[in-house]
């Protein structure tokens, strides 16, 4: 098995390190036990039993009087694959009705500007350009970006100096453990990273831009709004979902 499946797993399915290994390795070798599996992946023996379970959570392999095994790569990840799409179409539309309230509450609003920007350096540079020029804190929602922190941190440090500290990061629930150091990481800059079910895309909100990061594949890709209303309306919905926020 080849670093670049770990890899591919951990960036499309979310698993850390220690999930990735344990589930090449039992793909590659078979049925084991935990001990077998901690051995093999290298991971410590404290760490399997709760890997071990959080594989199985997610369906990817089930246990039999104390035997791990993979299930079916076809199975496990097809039925995964099936829920993202149901996700993305019902995020989609959640948007899409967000948009249409926001648009009817300010008939007089402008229409407004949208462009499709492609490549990371693109993507980084629209986002620089708003947070440099804008004088108030934007709110970011990161999902994707988080779970690709350690890839994207270089090109991610002078957008966080542009932002400010205090600056919100929001990002899904569950992801402040899996993704501890990169958390910590975020937070030395003096970002307040919180959990929300708010974060189920990538955006950022600054005040008359919109930036949503688009699914599709290794690409980076983002639509950029240019629109006064529209922003400063979804910046103050986002900041009272979020004030509960731990």
């Amino acid at each position: 098995m080849s670093a670049d499946l770990e890899q591919r797993l951990r960036s499309l399915l979310g698993l850390n390190k220690y999930q990735a290994s344990a589930y090449l390795v039992l793909l590659k070798a078979g049925p084991m036990r935990p001990q077998e599996v901690a051995k093999q992946a290298g991971v410590p023996v404290q760490r399997i039993y709760d890997t071990l379970r959080s594989l199985q959570e997610m369906g990817l392999v089930i246990e039999r009087e104390g035997v791990f095994e993979a299930v079916n790569p076809l199975q496990s990840l097809g039925a995964l694959a099936k829920r993202e799409v149901a996700r993305a179409l019902e995020r989609a539309s959640d948007i899409d009705a967000l948009a249409k309230d926001l648009s009817s509450s300010a008939p007089g609003a402008r229409p407004a500007e949208v462009t499709l920007v492609r490549g990371l350096d693109s993507v980084m540079g629209a986002a620089l350009a708003t947070a440099s020029s804008c004088n108030e804190r934007p709110v970011f929602l990161a999902r994707k970006v988080f779970e690709r922190l350690n890839v994207l941190l270089s090109a991610l440090k002078e957008l966080v100096r542009s932002s400010g500290p205090g600056t919100l990061v929001a990002v899904p629930k569950g992801y402040l453990e899996r993704y501890r150091q990169e958390a910590e990481e975020l937070s030395g800059y003096g970002l307040r990273v919180v959990e929300s079910d708010a974060a189920f895309l990538d955006l950022m909100v600054a005040c008359d831009t919109v930036i949503i990061g688009v699914p599709y594949g290794g690409d980076a890709i983002a639509v950029v709004i240019k629109s006064r209303e529209f922003a400063e309306g979804l910046r103050k919905g986002l900041l009272n979902l979020l004030s509960s926020a731990p």
